[in-house]
């Protein structure tokens, strides 16, 4: 390979026979370019004014985060009006930073919808970008000529990776989808750790961003890097430098992050959570697998055993070709029935965390990506068109299924998923309406955004107050002569106040200290790495 001059364009050589035609690539074409890809993305879907699947649960997060969003409250932990009005920790246990400039357009009069469109543009344009920034910079390490051009094709390839367009399109699964703009950097970080022994600051960036968009892609990302961190111990202890540039990004991740990890700590503690309870609300791993295929314990046992000795054993002996190969058909293996995913459910129940095991096809985006954008680098752009004039028309054909915006109810059932994060001593876990409404008949209560007016409230029948609220830590409840009052849990997993002096009180979700302090460590820990990391550069 022939070392890449440094120049801002570079001029691309097509391997077609033919030298004398070129293409000329610079950050502005592909800026464009995959900015006009996001466009074109979701004219299908906009057209329809439709939703599928995760959308209404996601369009709804942005909506009561609009709701709750202010200047006295720039950080919502519970989402007042949903669920029916009980309320619900989303802002706890799905991270919502990376949602708020989008509850800014709604507040400022854009509809939810829109709103919602432009979100989904705006993670599909940073994927491309991301993965086109990340490659660019292995493929100038290992200095292979034509970078740009080979970058671009191989962050086309990761665009439309088939898992990642189903994630972003179909699913709508906002969290899971922001992902795949991390995803690079932290490859990039892993690469320039293990073979440049830098500190690979890209791996701290990559995993922040991850925790703040989806929790179980950080469980997946994480076990991948344990694996990944154990093949390679050997080389690890002949260079302990890895692990100690590792150990800064692991630590410089962590303090950034405590706002997220500490309040759902705390949370847990406080109160059982419907998922805390053991019970599979999406059923068992095994039974979500992909393609359909099982098998039993035993052969699952020996089939994984023996397919993962064999494949790492083979891992060691071919080139990158063959590795990426490895790594994307042994990501999807892990995702059938024939990986032990019985065997592992039982024996560790905390598994089922996962929910599904495809969500695992994540981790073959960018071994898909460099082996498809390798396969086409020698081939004239016709091809490349093709691949994508087949994904619009896929993207076109499957538009139809999605359900009119108007049928879904953005702050009911849809509102909490199933229900992992309601309290578990709730009677039963799934309310409606009518459930609220007879809580707020048989107490006499009238609301008025965050005050409660009670009928009888000299009613002697009551001992106690139950308040159609999810029961969860950091509620202030005062009456209008400022006495505050303690609460407990209720029979059906509500606010329940013992017997009061008022009959108006006032309710806010005002937070706990862990909270406030972990975000306003997590603030002053992200831009003092920041700092750090410029002042570093620079020297």
């Amino acid at each position: 390979m022939k070392e890449k001059n440094n120049e801002k364009e570079t001029n691309i050589i097509k391997n077609d026979g033919d030298l004398d035609k070129k293409i000329i690539i610079n950050n502005k074409c592909v800026l464009l370019l995959f900015a006009a890809l996001s466009l074109v993305f979701y004219v299908f879907v906009f057209m329809n004014q439709g939703l599928i699947d995760d959308g209404a649960f996601h369009i709804g997060r942005l909506k009561a985060l609009a709701y709750d969003l202010s200047f006295s409250n720039i950080k919502p932990w519970i989402y007042t009006q949903t669920y029916y009005g009980v309320g619900y920790p989303l802002g706890i246990f799905y991270p919502d930073i990376f949602l708020v400039p989008f509850a800014i357009l709604v507040k400022l009069g854009i509809s939810e919808y829109v709103s919602f469109m432009i979100m989904l543009v705006f993670i599909n344009f940073f994927s491309g970008i991301s993965a086109y920034y990340c490659v660019k910079k292995v493929l100038k390490y290992e200095k292979y000529d034509d970078v740009e051009y080979k970058a671009l094709v191989i962050a086309l390839m990761y665009f439309i990776y088939p898992y990642r367009i189903w994630d972003v399109f179909f699913r709508m699964a906002i969290g899971e989808s922001m992902s795949f703009i991390f995803i690079p950097l932290i490859i990039l970080g892993v690469y320039e750790i293990f073979k440049r022994n830098k500190l690979g600051v890209s791996l701290f960036f990559g995993m922040t961003g991850i925790i703040y968009s989806h929790i179980l892609s950080v469980v997946i990302v994480a076990s991948v890097l344990i694996v990944y961190y154990l093949l390679n111990f050997r080389r690890i202890i002949k260079n302990p430098k890895i692990l100690v540039n590792t150990m800064i990004n692991a630590c410089f991740t962590v303090i950034s992050t405590l706002m997220v990890t500490l309040p759902i700590l705390e949370m847990q503690s406080f109160t059982k959570l419907y998922y805390q309870t053991g019970k599979k609300t999406f059923g068992w791993l095994k039974d979500n697998v992909l393609f359909g295929i099982k098998g039993g314990d035993a052969t699952s046992i020996v089939v994984t055993v023996i397919l993962s000795v064999a494949l790492w054993k083979l891992s060691t002996k071919v080139g990158l070709k063959g590795k990426l190969g490895i790594a994307l058909g042994y990501s999807i293996f892990i995702c059938t029935g024939l990986f032990i995913w019985g065997p592992l459910e039982r024996l560790f129940s905390f598994v089922n965390i996962l929910q599904f095991p495809w969500r695992l096809l994540v981790i073959g985006a960018m071994p898909f990506a460099m082996l498809v954008g390798m396969a086409t680098f020698d081939k004239k752009p016709i091809y490349i068109a093709t691949i994508g004039m087949l994904w619009l028309a896929t993207v076109f054909m499957c538009s139809t299924a999605y359900i009119p915006i108007d049928d879904v109810n953005l702050f009911g059932d849809y509102s909490v998923g199933r229900g992992e994060y309601l309290t578990a001593d709730e009677e039963y876990f799934f309310l409606d309406k009518h459930t609220v409404d007879e809580i707020k008949f048989e107490y006499g209560i009238l609301r008025k955004d965050n005050t409660y007016t009670f009928a009888d409230s000299m009613n002697e029948d009551h001992s106690s107050y139950v308040l159609p609220l999810g029961y969860y830590k950091g509620y202030e409840i005062k009456d209008s002569k400022n006495n505050k009052y303690d609460y407990k849990i209720s029979e059906n997993g509500f606010i329940e106040i013992e017997k009061k002096d008022d009959n108006i009180i006032t309710v806010n979700y005002v937070g706990t200290m862990v909270q406030k302090i972990s975000m306003i460590i997590s603030i002053i820990a992200f831009v003092s790495i920041m700092i750090l990391i410029i002042k570093r550069k620079k020297d």
